[in-house]
């Protein structure tokens, strides 16, 4: 029976995986036998590198030991470490000289030589190496020796310096109680500094109280001495020249005289700001008579001062309960000139700056009022127009809706300018020219949407000497024109025109009934 050809390849890859999974450990196995001669060159050179720089570091050990220094610990466990490994290391090769052959002395003993091989790799790898970069980081094997005569200077003149920090002290603290006595406010960084103080007076004396617990052991000796010169240095120094920068203590007094001047002057201004405010609502309301618009940055300005006025009034009250309390007197005096140099002054100074209060609007048309009088007839409109406008209106298919009527002599300025008013549009020069004029009144209307009503024209009417965009240059707006006579509005290219009868009798009479109200019922 012949095996599927897939159970064939699936021992194969089975097969071969076993076979990659044993070539890596062999392959190491082989290349310490092959080096095994260069690996145990490699380690004795090593070997010699590190005894001539274990002497090398013994001399600076005995030189500083000499000097009564201490040896780092770092030190003294490197030497061990390096003693150890030369040792390990000189013991392996003579186990390499003595290594036994096999095979009646024919053939070296493999087993041995891989161990060996691979020991003497491990070691100048894992410990000599190591041990070498160690001892190229030591900056000095001993801590820096210490005189009598140093160590002694450093603690007197430690004593002296407290004795200077507690005079110091002592004048700063005469002053901050006068201060106080007068009522006034501490300075932050005089506070901060009589607590700096007081911690480092403490730090020093206990320093210098445990200097007699000491002995001889040089290490401590070091460490305390260091802290005593890093103590004068870094805090008793500074501190004393921060001392000698101190102008005053405490914030000035306020004199009565100086308290009682910001507090008249603060209501003077108040007088001031209140008079400005009344000049300004007087215009304001000047202004809403003749229905025009108020000024943003004045509304802005009223509501300002009302409440600036308000605080002021609030501090001028609260004087009275002050009484003597220098602190609170200081406060209230600094607030009350704050308030007049950062709010009121401002205030004082921006309604100088006041043109005018207001812009004037764009009224609604009376006619677009609603109309309750309109009624509808088949025959004619009564109204029309407004009723138009109105609808128009309401609906919002405008954005403004301008009515102008022409008299039986139309001036073209005086239309020019009605129409301008109601678009808010304004002729500055009152010597400019028609065309100038027409010109700005057409920039205004181009590409808006505007209903223009031009109600009672009796003759034909120029529309592009007023200014009014007209046909193909119309774009969104509309013009609704009125007339007597339909062969006015031919002339003029009008082509959608809606001709308006007389009243009937049934429509006249619903008119008359209408305007007679209650007059109608009591006949």
């Amino acid at each position: 029976m012949v095996e599927p050809a897939g159970n064939i390849s699936s021992v194969l890859s089975v097969v071969l995986q076993v076979g990659k999974w044993l070539a890596a450990p062999i392959g190491r196995q082989f290349m310490h036998l092959y080096n095994y001669n260069t690996n145990f060159k490699n380690l004795e050179t090593e070997v010699d590198k590190l005894k001539n720089t274990r002497d090398e570091v013994q001399v600076k050990v005995d030189a500083a030991e000499i000097n009564r220094e201490e040896i780092k610990q770092t030190v003294k466990d490197w030497q061990t470490k390096v003693n150890n490994t030369i040792t390990a290391a000189e013991r392996l090769i003579q186990e390499k000289e003595e290594n036994r052959r096999c095979f009646k002395g024919l053939h070296p003993n493999c087993i041995n030589r891989y161990k060996h091989s691979k020991k003497a790799f491990k070691l100048k790898r894992d410990d000599i190496g190591p041990l070498l970069q160690q001892e190229e980081r030591f900056d000095e094997v001993s801590y820096s020796s210490i005189q009598q005569s140093n160590y002694e200077k450093n603690f007197v003149k430690l004593r002296d310096d407290v004795l200077k920090l507690k005079n110091a002290r002592r004048k700063v603290q005469r002053k901050v109680e006068e201060a106080e006595i007068n009522g006034e406010e501490i300075e932050e960084d005089v506070k901060k500094w009589l607590e700096d103080v007081d911690s480092i007076i403490v730090k020093a004396q206990e320093l210098i109280e445990n200097q007699s617990l000491i002995g001889t052991d040089w290490r401590t000796r070091y460490q305390n001495s260091k802290a005593a010169s890093e103590l004068v240095v870094e805090d008793i120094g500074p501190l004393l020249q921060q001392e000698e920068r101190f102008v005053k203590v405490s914030y000035s007094t306020i004199q009565q005289s100086d308290y009682k001047k910001n507090f008249v002057k603060l209501g003077d201004d108040v007088l001031k700001l209140k008079n400005a405010r009344r000049r300004v609502q007087r215009e304001v309301e000047e202004a809403k008579n003749n229905v025009e618009e108020i000024e943003e940055d004045v509304k802005k300005w009223l509501e300002d001062v009302d409440s600036i006025i308000v605080k002021a009034e609030e501090l001028i009250e609260n004087q009275s309960s002050i009484g003597t309390d220098c602190k609170t007197r200081c406060q209230n005096s600094k607030a009350a000139s704050e308030l007049m140099v950062d709010n009121i002054g401002p205030l004082l100074q921006q309604e100088e700056r006041f043109d005018k209060v207001s812009h004037p609007t764009i009224h609604k048309e009376i006619w677009l009022r609603s109309n309750e009088d309109y009624l509808a007839f088949e025959s004619r409109n009564s109204t029309l127009k407004n009723e138009i406008g109105r609808k128009a209106e309401k609906d919002k298919l405008f954005d403004q809706i301008v009515f102008v009527e022409i008299t039986e002599t139309p001036d073209i300025r005086k239309i020019q300018t009605t129409i301008a008013n109601k678009l808010g549009l304004k002729f500055e020069d009152e010597r400019e020219g028609e065309s100038d004029r027409a010109n700005k009144l057409y920039s205004r209307m181009e590409k808006n949407n505007i209903l223009l009503i031009v109600d009672n024209i009796w003759e034909e009417l120029d529309l592009k000497m007023v200014g009014i965009p007209f046909e193909a240059d119309r774009g969104r707006n509309k013009i609704l024109m009125t007339t007597r006579n339909v062969d006015v509005l031919e002339k003029m290219g009008s082509t959608n025109n809606l001709g308006m009868g007389i009243l009937n009798e049934e429509e006249a009479w619903r008119l008359f009934k209408n305007m007679a109200g209650n007059c109608y019922n009591s006949f």
